[in-house]
């Protein structure tokens, strides 16, 4: 920018000291805002992709009963009878996709496909106890704790912003994030 003097015939240019410090007081306060913000957005992002993934991989034994995946069940690989299904444990703040080979509805340790830890900051704050969800073919039918015609609501909650996300999931094995 050029500025005329006001009491000398010389041109010059530049900016003045005030507005220099104006410009670097806009940028910190901004630089300010956003950090501060930053760690809240972070925090959601995890609670977000948590409740997420925990869906997806409902949805994939969903998926899987469908399909007809196979499991080694007793030492041979077939199509798990009692379908697929997800064990929520609160407790360990995990969860386990499985392959039902007995047809019981319920998870057994010989069953588990892959386990997956939800991050440090997300915990499951309901349901409080271990609920197993399956997926039953041909249809695929859907038993929560072995009962049809339930429906279960899961909730995480990021222990930092004590924010939640919940997890619908109905008889007729409707997964959706609330």
């Amino acid at each position: 920018m050029i500025f005329k003097p006001l009491f000398s015939g010389q041109k010059t240019s530049g900016f003045t000291l005030i507005e220099t410090i104006v410009s670097i007081s806009i940028v910190a306060v901004i630089s300010v805002l956003f950090l501060a913000n930053y760690k809240y957005a972070s925090q959601q992002a995890t609670l977000n992709n948590a409740a997420r993934k925990l869906a997806s991989d409902t949805r994939t034994a969903q998926s899987y009963t469908l399909g007809s995946k196979e499991f080694n069940c007793g030492g041979v690989n077939k199509v798990p009878p009692g379908g697929w299904g997800v064990l929520i444990s609160p407790t360990l703040n995990s969860y386990t996709l499985f392959a039902d080979c007995n047809g019981n509805k319920l998870y057994e340790a010989d069953e588990k496909y892959k386990e997956n830890d939800l991050p440090g900051d997300v915990e499951i704050t309901s349901p409080s106890w271990s609920v197993p969800i399956t997926f039953v073919p041909p249809d695929p039918d859907t038993y929560i704790e072995a009962e049809a015609s339930v429906s279960l609501t899961i909730t995480l909650r990021n222990k930092i912003t004590n924010r939640t996300k919940d997890i619908f999931i109905n008889f007729l094995g409707l997964v959706d994030l609330r």
